[in-house]
This record gives structure tokens, sequence and C-alpha cells, in this order.
């Protein structure tokens, strides 16, 4: 079998233990409210971890595009919830695909997309689950919530699709480290979506669905009476923006980019061979572009295509916590020594590489290629 040192970094490991340890406490919370866990697969994009998410209690499948969910078939997934606006030709004909094989739903702000979604389903002999895309603060796609009860009542009326319930994003766009905040955001969030989706049902739209929630929120947001599911993606893996805010531990990371140290060229700083084709260019709150666990003193400070630049504290960086396995520790980094990055942004980064590669106890137990890339 492949072991690391036979492998070129930079590239992405998944710890599988941390993973499993991540899927198995969020299906344990949140299964403790009653509401559905229904994950955002867009984070990791592979078969093997669909698959764990399923075994581990998820309802179903949250999807970006209507590719992916058709990509992550091979998991036995059987309830796929695309959210993101159905537009054009294309991304319908893929859509009423998956339908065929699979339950499906996806999402609705717009009466002429609607229009069309429901003739595309009419003439395939079919009818389409939609959910209303309901904007509850983040202000990106979604329609205010008086907009959106009108949409769905209309929406209603159209022969091919069954408007099922309304969903929201509202993220945690202030990334405020206090609990709290987080906990008021999210109940915010919910309530507006369980609001929208009361006035629906006293318009005669059966309005079950109440689907809210990402990573930052989703715990919050299951305390809310009339939530019947949760979308978070990043828990699978981790990230660093989330780490920094204390939504999950720095060791709750289960996903990270194995770099090599390629160049020392002064006593303050180290190059690696990772830069923003690996690891995306999202920038921490701190500024800095990922975390070194195995590292701590150590700031990841600028970057390139493929360098990235390490501000070291004297004249070297003393050795941390290595047991994740796959990093070298040491008093001194050194030309040749490799690290682990955890990124800013897992999505893109895991969008940037082809596979990932599984570690158990340092030792490589499998490559798990992202087939929805």
């Amino acid at each position: 079998m492949t072991g690391l040192g036979d492998l070129a970094t930079p590239f992405p490991v998944v710890h599988t233990a941390v993973l499993e340890a991540n899927l198995t406490d969020w299906a344990t919370a949140i299964a403790a409210t009653g509401v559905a866990l229904r994950p955002h697969a867009k984070t990791h994009k592979t078969v093997e971890v669909a698959r764990m998410q399923l075994a581990a209690g998820s309802s179903g499948l949250t999807v970006a595009r209507p590719s992916e969910g058709l990509a992550l078939l091979p998991s036995g997934v059987g309830d796929v919830f695309v959210a993101y606006p159905i537009v054009g030709e294309v991304r319908t004909a893929q859509l009423l695909e998956l339908a065929r094989t699979v339950r499906v739903s996806s999402c609705i702000d717009d009466l002429g997309a609607a229009t069309a979604l429901s003739k595309a389903a009419h003439d395939a002999g079919t009818k389409l689950d939609v959910l209303v895309d309901v904007d509850s603060g983040l202000r990106r796609t979604g329609l205010p919530p008086e907009d959106a009860v009108g949409l769905g009542i209309a929406a209603s009326r159209l022969p091919g699709l069954n408007v099922t319930g309304v969903f929201t994003y509202a993220g945690y766009p202030s990334m405020d480290a206090d609990g709290d905040a987080r906990r008021a955001w999210a109940h915010q969030e919910a309530a507006t979506a369980v609001e929208v989706a009361e006035r629906l049902r006293d318009g005669g739209v059966a309005a079950e669905t109440v689907s809210v929630g990402g990573t930052p929120t989703a715990r919050f947001a299951a305390e809310v009476s009339g939530v019947t599911e949760v979308r978070p993606g990043i828990y699978a893996f981790g990230d660093a923006n989330y780490a920094r805010i204390g939504v999950l531990d720095l060791a709750a990371c289960a996903l990270r980019i194995v770099a090599t140290v390629v160049a020392r060229p002064s006593a303050d700083r180290a190059v690696v061979d990772a830069g923003t084709k690996a690891l995306a260019a999202d920038a921490g709150l701190d500024g800095t572009f990922g975390l070194l666990p195995s590292h701590p003193e150590v700031r990841f400070t600028r970057i390139w295509e493929e360098h990235g630049v390490l501000e070291l504290p004297g004249d070297g960086v003393s050795g941390g916590d290595s047991s994740a396995g796959g990093a070298v520790g040491g008093s001194t980094l050194k030309v040749g020594d490799r690290v682990e990055i955890v990124p800013n942004h897992v999505c893109p980064a895991v969008n940037l590489a082809s596979r990932l590669v599984a570690l158990l106890d340092g030792e490589v137990v499998g490559q798990w290629e992202i087939v929805a890339r």
C-alpha cells in the first residue's frame, strides 16, 4: 500500500478517527433535539464520507448542484436536497435525472424560474418537490419573508411542483467568537423560517419541511420549535476559521494539507510548497492563511499560487503535538520537513484536489476520489 512518503506534496489528508468522532458527535447531538440531520456534501464531495454520514444517521444529503447528487449516488443516498436555484436547461435536466433515482427536492426564490421548472417537470410527466428560499439575514439568495409567502402560494398552483416547505441559510457573517451571539443569530434564522412555513400553511400550502442552519448555527437552530432539519457541512472536517471562533476545536479539524518546507531563507522565515492552489485564497480573521496544529508558534502570513511563507519566532519553532500523524516535529523547521496545515476554508481547498488521502494512526488506509468536484 502507498505510504505518505511515496506521495508528492502538497496533498490533503483526512484523519479518519477524527472524522468519525465528528460525525458521531453531531449525529448524537442533533438526534437528541428530534431534528433531522441532512449534511451538506459540498464540503467533502466524496462517496466515502457521504456513506459514513448516512451510516451515522443522516436523513439524506444536501448538495449545491444536481451533478453533485448524481456523483454521490454510489453512497446509497436515497434523499437529496439541492440547496441552490435551478436555472437553465442543463441543471434542470440533471435534476430530473436525479429525481428518477432518488427522492429529490430543490429550492425556488423566483416565480419565473419556478414556472420554468414546473413546465419541465410537467413535460416529463412528474412533479418536483421545492422549498421556498427565505432570506433570514445573509442577503444572498432568498426572498424576504413576506415575499417568500407570496411566492410559495403562487408556486403551489403550478402543475409540476409540490411546495413542501421552506429553507434558509443565514451563515454567520459576523464570525463572532461569542457563543451567545451565535445562538441568538441561529434562533433568529430558525424563527424566521418557522414563521414563513406557518404562514404558508395558513395559505393552504403543506409546508412541512423547515430546513435551516450551517455548521456555526445548526446546533442552536435545532433548539427552535418547528425546525425539522439542519444542514451543516464543515462540521465533518472542520477548518481554521471555525476553530478560531470556537465552533469546534482545532484538534477536531480532520482535514489537513501536507506540505514540505522547500526553503529556509532566514531565521524568521520558512517557505512551504502549499499555496492557493492547495489551500485556496481565503484569508483568516487574523490575516493568515491556515493553522499548523503541530507548530502553534508559526504564523502563515503570505501566500502565492505555489508558495506559502511561514513566519517563525526567533531562530526556529518548538515542536508541537504531532499525534495526529503526518507532520514532522522537532525544535527547528528545516528544508525537507513536512508539516500539516489546516486550511482557513475547507470546502474550496477540497475542491482543488483530485483525491483525499485517508489516514488512521498516521498510516494510509485509502485514497478517496473527490467525485463531485
